[in-house]
């Protein structure tokens, strides 16, 4: 007899999925507005698309992890489980110790890269579908794209400012990546949904 799933949680459940639907409409507005050809051409508007599209896709990154956390309470622990230093970084914490010898808990928020894998590395793991492939120039664009984001939101020079046809033809190539990756995981994570509240 599976165990009933409590309110509260269901609750959760539900705001989750809805979280992972406002995504994907962002995703999808994305691709079909954000990416339009007269926006293309003003470099205002170039810097306004890099950085919203890792906006959507760092948003994107921490509902995976609530999502993850929602697994890991409602699954058996023989079943699944992540050993502590992953909970740590799961939930974004650092333990440190104060001049007393006391455990005190800070926020700790990774560098892009290591996050997004870490990310989709575990959900891959505890949902049993591929991990994603990062060998490929899509995923490699991606990640110098996201430090070209930090360079227009924090410019050194005049010059960081400039977005390039290239680097935004790049984005566009990249974002479509991480679609592909999304449906994967929501298509995993509406199965496994649809699975917990149908076992009351």
């Amino acid at each position: 007899m599976k165990k009933e799933i409590p309110e509260s949680i269901k609750i959760e459940l539900l705001e989750t999925r809805r979280l992972f639907n406002m995504v994907i409409e962002e995703m999808k507005s994305a691709d079909e507005n954000l990416f339009s050809e007269n926006k293309l051409n003003d470099n205002f508007y170039r810097r306004i698309i890099i950085k919203n599209t890792f906006s959507i896709i760092e948003t994107y990154i921490h509902i995976i992890k609530k999502s993850i956390k929602l697994y890991l309470t409602l699954e058996e622990p023989n079943k699944v489980s992540l050993d502590w230093t992953e909970l740590i970084i799961l939930n974004e914490k650092k333990v440190l110790l104060d001049n007393k010898g006391n455990t005190k808990v800070k926020d700790e928020f990774q560098k892009f890269e290591p996050n997004l894998r870490f990310t989709l590395n575990t959900f891959s793991k505890l949902f049993k579908i591929n991990k994603p492939e990062y060998g490929n120039t899509e995923f490699q664009k991606l990640i110098v794209l996201s430090k070209r984001r930090n360079e227009i939101t924090h410019p050194k020079k005049s010059n960081d400012l400039n977005i390039t046809k290239e680097e935004l033809h790049d984005l566009i190539k990249s974002f479509g990546w991480f679609i592909k990756v999304n449906e994967k995981i929501n298509s995993s994570y509406l199965i496994w949904l649809k699975e917990k509240l149908n076992t009351e």
